[in-house]
């Protein structure tokens, strides 16, 4: 064990509280266990759920390449009467007070091996393994908003893992310290989901996301909004394809209406501004400045093979210029 280890051990140990080790009173132990795992939010989802399963041998570690499993039999006899013993602790941490059962280093007060774990604040409730004191290896922890899946390291977690929102969101992929973060699906309560990249939780890098009535956005993301380069299709077949920023059209950029007319040219904060060319579907066009989504200053009309150049001002013609 690493000195960094071992001072978070340390610091672990100060922290554990003392008024039910001292009363010696295990069952008051036991009863706040049971009531969090009786909570009706929790019991209800445990019902919906397969057994959890003490079946996975191994521990995580953190390398340079990612998280590696590391072997190790938790099933063996000669491993639980060696190394570890079961017994209750309570403790605290950030998260606030803990009440643990399951198994521990021998002759020790370090959570190793498998074990239940409930947090009577935020009324949550962990199965699986432990290490060092520290939720590591495959886990369940079920919350009042969600169902989380997988493996964890550092009690947060790490690498593939399902997490199920209720009436909310289902995703499967990849996580880092509980949150979303590299590849991943989301499948939405309204029938809409969402195939790409995440970071700390949120939609970021490339992702392709499908709506219910038929409309999508493929392309990428920052923050969770569309940024970047990307194309939207809206249900009746509307399609932008081009640059956006925080979820609104800006920079240069192709908008093509279902009945065919067409806008090539510059947007900002959603708006056509800039140079731009507009098409109608009989081939009539008009090319020149915009502002705010209106037309102004000096542009070109071209109509039946006829150019002709004007002046606009805020969207409305004001005359016809010499040529």
């Amino acid at each position: 064990m690493g000195n960094t280890e071992s001072q978070n051990l340390q610091e672990l140990s100060k922290t554990k509280l003392t008024e039910f080790e001292e009363s010696g009173n295990e069952e008051s132990i036991l009863l706040n266990f049971e009531q969090i795992s009786n909570h009706p939010t929790i019991a209800e989802q445990e019902k919906s759920l397969p057994p959890f399963e003490f079946i996975h041998n191994y521990y995580l570690e953190h390398t340079p390449n990612g998280f590696k499993r590391v072997p190790i039999n938790y099933e063996s006899e000669e491993e639980v009467q060696t190394r570890h013993n079961v017994t209750s602790l309570v403790g605290k941490d950030s998260k606030g007070i803990w009440i643990y059962i399951g198994e521990c280093m021998k002759d020790s007060e370090i959570r190793d091996g498998r074990g239940f774990l409930v947090r009577l604040e935020s009324k949550e409730k962990y199965y699986g393994y432990f290490h060092q004191d520290y939720m590591n290896g495959r886990g369940r922890l079920i919350t009042l908003n969600s169902v989380l899946e997988g493996d964890f390291y550092n009690n947060g977690l790490n690498g593939i893992g399902v997490e199920t929102s209720y009436g909310k969101v289902v995703y499967k992929g990849s996580f880092r310290d509980g949150k979303y973060s590299g590849m991943g699906k989301s499948i939405y309560d309204d029938g809409s989901c969402y195939t790409g990249d995440f970071a700390a939780g949120l939609r970021q890098g490339y992702g392709e996301y499908w709506w219910r009535d038929g409309s999508s956005y493929q392309g990428n993301w920052l923050e969770g909004k569309f940024h970047g380069k990307g194309k939207y299709k809206d249900r009746r077949g509307a399609i932008y394809d081009g640059s956006w920023n925080a979820n609104k059209l800006e920079g240069q950029g192709e908008y093509i209406w279902q009945d065919g007319r067409k806008y090539r040219g510059s947007y900002f904060n959603g708006r056509k501004h800039g140079y731009g060319e507009f098409q109608w579907p009989d081939g009539k066009l008009w090319r020149g400045n915009w502002v705010n989504g209106k037309l102004d200053g000096i542009g070109e009309v071209l109509v039946r093979d006829e150019l002709k150049k004007g002046e606009w001002e805020n969207g409305a013609f004001l005359r016809w210029c010499n040529t």
